[in-house]
């Protein structure tokens, strides 16, 4: 029992570290970037005050996630770097990274004090924190484990630890981990516990609260109503932000993603989180959107590395911004270009250093140069040819984009007919047998049919909807690229990710009915 509280309470330790690491860095940039933008602009930093409970809020929620980040992301450049994964030089890179944050700061001319109410608030949080956290660690919620959850998520990060460097016979798992979630996988033999279920759980229970505040800012943002209502205004968006959540976290997909010690819950996360920050940068919201490009740098960087088919799906994700009005220069140095960062030294280290060559792995050279060459050409299309053809013609652009997916699916399937449709039979049986869906299938039809349409329905949602549709098409014609079929059952790794976009959709048709009950009363 005494071992069991031990390794209980130091995973309740590396959640609160990774959660403080991450809630100064955010704090530190915020007041950077708002700083610098005051000196450059000479703007009046009080017109930046209406903001604040916005920057408090998502401080809060993605304070961990951030933690997590800078932790997956020093380990993975140390170990492609072949400098010595320890306990020293973790702290060195640490203590340079926030060195210079801090240099930053100072040179703000600003006193680094923290206000009382900064310290109150900070306080509060933390006991939010340290509950959710034992709640998370104490074994009360349950977790689920498979061969890849031991093999894949502890014993080769137990390696990793012992060997402080990446070896040619890791061959299989550098050629079918997502290096990110290995690196998570670290934590428990650095901090002295078992594993990372209570890290999972508490990611699980942080995704729900991005959800949440995800809906409560876009519902209270278009829901009618004047300045002399602005507190039924919020009611109204809390009341159906908290709804919106627990449709949410009641289905089954969360059920399983968060219980499942796999990467889909870290990658289902990071990806919403993304795809959250680039509706917020669309409303082009002064210094937010300085923070949010910041935030989105090292959040897609995180992405690609989660998973290996990780830089294809963020790929996708880029295409579908581009219907937005985003800055040019925006997707090329915060979106793509931390995608090379991360895939290019990666490919080099494992296939030209290492010479790895496994008998059995999902990438291969065939695959790697499939990748390169569609970020490659999403980068093209950005510098060269978006903003003279499809410029302020997002909706044209949308349609295309989704004609093209569908057309890539038509010659995937008639290159290789028979797994393609083997692989649309598994899906198709897995959503009906409900392997792992529950209600949602059922939900989504109902929600389908039930939504009023109208012929401004997809005003403002043409991201959103694009996406929603464009990861489907994706999702089949990505899983054509692993050997063989898939299979029915809820373990299926093709059904997984597919079950990844239920945020998505929550997001989607909430904000729909918000639409249009705010179209009704203009």
């Amino acid at each position: 029992m005494t071992r069991e509280f031990f390794y209980m309470m130091n995973q309740i330790f590396c959640i609160i570290f990774l959660y403080m690491s991450g809630y100064f860095f955010l704090r530190i940039l915020e007041d950077v970037t708002i700083k610098w933008q005051n000196k450059r602009y000479n703007t009046n930093l009080k017109k930046h005050a209406k903001h604040s409970h916005s920057r408090a809020r998502w401080r809060f929620v993605l304070s961990f996630p951030i933690g997590l980040s800078l932790w997956a992301l020093i380990g993975f450049f140390l170990l492609v770097l072949s400098i010595p994964y320890t306990y020293g030089t973790i702290v060195l890179t640490y203590g340079i990274i926030y060195m210079s944050l801090l240099y930053m700061y100072i040179d703000t001319r600003k006193d680094f004090i923290m206000p009382r109410d900064v310290k109150m608030n900070l306080a509060m949080q933390l006991v939010i924190v340290f509950t959710v956290a034992l709640v998370c660690c104490s074994g009360l919620l349950p977790i689920s484990i498979s061969n890849d959850s031991y093999y894949y998520y502890s014993v080769f990060p137990q390696t990793i630890v012992k060997e402080g460097f990446y070896q040619r016979c890791y061959d299989v798992f550098l050629t079918d981990v997502g290096q990110a979630s290995a690196v998570i996988g670290t934590l428990p033999w650095f901090f002295g516990f078992e594993n990372t279920y209570g890290i999972q759980l508490f990611l699980g229970f942080d995704l729900a609260a991005v959800y949440g505040v995800t809906i409560y800012e876009n519902v209270y943002k278009y829901m009618p109503g004047k300045a002399d209502v602005k507190f039924k205004k919020r009611s109204v968006a809390l009341l159906l932000s908290l709804i919106s959540v627990l449709v949410f976290i009641s289905s089954t997909c969360f059920y399983v993603m968060t219980r499942w010690s796999l990467a889909n819950i870290y990658f289902m996360t990071y990806f919403f989180i993304i795809f959250a920050l680039t509706i917020r940068l669309s409303h082009g919201e002064d210094v937010l959107t300085r923070r949010d490009r910041a935030l989105i740098t090292i959040f897609m960087a995180m992405l690609s590395i989660l998973r290996m088919e990780g830089g294809m799906f963020a790929g996708l994700l880029i295409l579908c911004a581009c219907a937005l009005d985003i800055p040019k220069k925006v997707l090329l140095k915060n979106y793509t270009l931390p995608l090379f960062a991360t895939q290019i030294p990666y490919y080099i280290v494992v296939f030209g250093i290492l010479r790895v060559n496994p008998l059995y792995s999902f990438l291969r050279t065939s695959n790697i140069i499939v990748m390169l060459v569609f970020l490659l050409i999403i980068s093209v299309y950005i510098a060269y040819i978006r903003d003279k053809f499809f410029k302020d013609r997002g909706l044209l652009y949308a349609v295309l984009l989704l004609l093209g997916l569908l057309a890539g699916n038509v010659l995937i399937c008639f290159i290789s007919t028979e797994r393609y449709i083997g692989n649309l039979r598994f899906f198709r049986n897995n959503l009906i047998h409900s392997n792992g869906w529950g209600y949602f299938v059922i939900l989504f039809v109902v929600l389908i049919v039930c939504l009023p349409w109208g012929k401004n329905l997809f005003k403002g949602m043409l991201f959103p909807l694009t996406f929603d549709i464009g990861y489907v098409f994706f999702t089949v014609a990505l899983c054509w690229a692993r050997d063989g079929t898939l299979r029915e059952g809820i373990g299926d790794s093709g059904n997984r990710v597919l079950m990844q976009i239920v945020p998505f959709v929550m997001y989607t048709f909430t904000f729909m009915l918000v639409r249009k009950r705010s179209e009704s009363a203009e």
